[in-house]
């Protein structure tokens, strides 16, 4: 009981000093001449929604948060890490007036626009001709260490042909909440165990990881983690990453992580990103079934594939659509705002409006 009670204390006094360092980044968004984003939000984005608020910090806005009940549920566990960035602090209100704002509530004016989560379903192209889709992003924690602006192509030889890290606990092994079948990531790693058990690397340990020969190397986070540097060096490692599906959507980190780091997705829904993956071009593709998953790992194996070109695409892609720069272009780009009436943000639950004022 009295362990319990310090660790509350200690709770309270983290968030009390990250209140502090909010309240005094607002000296900071007054002294600097950037431009201004507000957040007046009530629903809880998850991560998601804190990788948006980094794409702007990124690109030279001050990010203003309207203090409200929901404040620290909204900004998840990384309200800690937020604070300590001087271009985001917290406001009472926002004058509708004076920024760019992004909103769930009901009092804005009618140029308020809906942005919501819409990840469990491919996008029509008729929707998507009229709105925006924020592309998903790398693990926030990339761009709170500053690892989403590395020089990767420089990297020209590559240990493993096919590498996968992440976990393979029992409640990612049957999917049930897509109606289309996807395979999940530990059917697809039993697949790999079982077919191809001579090519397989699964390391115990860390000191495991690289003393190998084999093509294929496996990581089941239970047995080590590996932290953000050592995780982009691995993907880094590899020709191709195996991208399964997500827990509750088939969208997950590891495909854009793949991405960035020019590592060839092996992946089952490449045709829901905007625009959509290639096969053979950017993406190594399979169907919803063992068979055609077993022929893309043999044609893999075989070093058919010319990799460069593929490298070289997915560095472009990345630069082109899911960049902090890209994505914030992109929205500033936005010339008739009427016509986008609907923006669609990467995320599991709960609706968010959006509202563009005039700029100060």
């Amino acid at each position: 009981m009295k362990n319990k009670l310090i660790e509350y204390l200690f709770f309270i006094f983290l968030k009390t000093m990250a209140f502090i360092r909010f309240v005094r980044n607002i000296f900071y968004n007054r002294r600097e001449g950037r431009k201004k984003v507000t957040f007046l939000i009530r629903t809880d984005y998850s991560r998601y929604l804190v990788s948006l608020i980094l794409f702007f910090v990124k690109n030279g806005y001050n990010v203003r948060i309207v203090l409200n009940r929901e404040f620290w549920s909204i900004l998840n566990k990384y309200w800690f890490d937020l604070s300590y960035n001087k271009y985001v602090s917290i406001v009472l209100w926002s004058k509708k007036n004076q920024s760019q704002i992004f909103s769930d509530t009901i009092f804005l004016n009618n140029n308020r626009l809906s942005l919501k989560p819409n990840y469990y379903y491919p996008i029509s192209e008729e929707l998507l001709s009229n709105n925006y889709k924020v592309p998903f992003s790398l693990h926030p924690m990339f761009y709170f260490k500053e690892l989403d602006s590395l020089n990767l192509e420089k990297v020209i030889t590559r240990k493993f042909k096919l590498v996968f890290a992440g976990n393979l606990s029992g409640i990612y092994k049957n999917i049930k909440c897509f109606d289309e079948v996807y395979l999940s990531r530990v059917v697809l790693v039993e697949i790999l165990m079982s077919k191809f058990s001579q090519y397989v690397h699964f390391p115990k340990t860390k000191n495991e990881l690289y003393s190998t020969d084999k093509p294929i190397c496996i990581i089941d986070i239970s047995n080590f983690w590996l932290d953000k540097k050592e995780y982009i060096s691995f993907l880094s490692n590899s020709d191709f990453g195996l991208c399964p599906v997500g827990l509750r959507m088939p969208f997950c980190h590891n495909l854009i992580e793949c991405i960035y780091t020019g590592t060839i997705p092996v992946l089952q829904y490449n045709k829901l990103l905007n625009p959509e993956l290639q096969h053979l071009v950017e993406c190594i593709s399979f169907d919803g079934n063992e068979y055609d998953f077993i022929s893309k790992i043999n044609m893999i194996l075989s070093g058919e594939i010319h990799t460069t070109d593929f490298t070289n695409n997915l560095f472009s892609y990345y630069q082109n659509n899911l960049s902090p720069s890209a994505v914030i272009q992109q929205i500033e780009n936005l010339q008739n705002l009427s016509d986008k009436n609907l923006f669609l943000l990467a995320g599991e639950a709960g609706e968010l409006s959006m509202s563009l004022a005039e700029r100060e």
